[in-house]
């Protein structure tokens, strides 16, 4: 069934991945865009750790790249403009599976480019994105957060052992910068 979803796995990656199948039109619909892989690997990774990190090496070679500012995600791998959720996931990726090549480029970016600075009176660490809205952007914050709250392999500890991890749980740290 699987082989029906996602590319077969080699040293490169994957080279490609089905975002949706239309069984009545006997259609699969290859996912071309960057953040149907990002969240695919995002989410395989507690489950199946071998074919999120194939499809990882895949995501990288069609989707990363570089510039002056560190390394970012395009929004398609036929062109180079950005697509800011899923260069956030892909740093939470990176330092989630502590991908040493992608984590610094990605975070040099996202430190230079995505306004990071705490918001209001709470006091709460947000990144703005530079897009001069009232608020911060909600589900963009959710995807970027992890590679600056936990150590590596958060995310997959929290499934392997059941334990919430929060804040009073001793388990959790910030890696913000000063």
């Amino acid at each position: 069934m699987r082989e029906k979803y996602i590319g077969p796995p080699t040293p490169e990656g994957s080279d490609w991945l089905t975002l949706y199948e239309d069984t009545a039109l006997g259609m699969s619909h290859r996912a071309l865009v960057a953040g149907p892989w990002a969240l695919t690997v995002w989410y395989l990774l507690p489950i199946d750790p071998a074919t999120a990190l194939a499809i990882w090496r895949g995501f990288k070679r069609r989707f990363i790249r570089t510039s002056d500012t560190g390394a970012y995600v395009s929004v398609h791998s036929d062109t180079d403009r950005e697509d800011i959720r899923a260069t956030g996931l892909a740093l939470s990726i990176a330092h989630e599976i502590e991908d040493e090549h992608q984590l610094e480029p990605l975070r040099r970016h996202a430190e230079s480019r995505y306004e990071p600075r705490f918001d209001g009176p709470a006091a709460e660490f947000t990144f703005w994105f530079a897009l001069n809205e009232p608020h911060p952007r909600g589900q963009w914050n959710n995807a970027i957060m992890p590679a600056f709250i936990g150590p590596p392999g958060t995310w997959r500890k929290a499934f392997e052992t059941g334990t919430p991890l929060g804040p009073d749980s001793g388990t959790i740290t910030s890696t913000l910068r000063a």
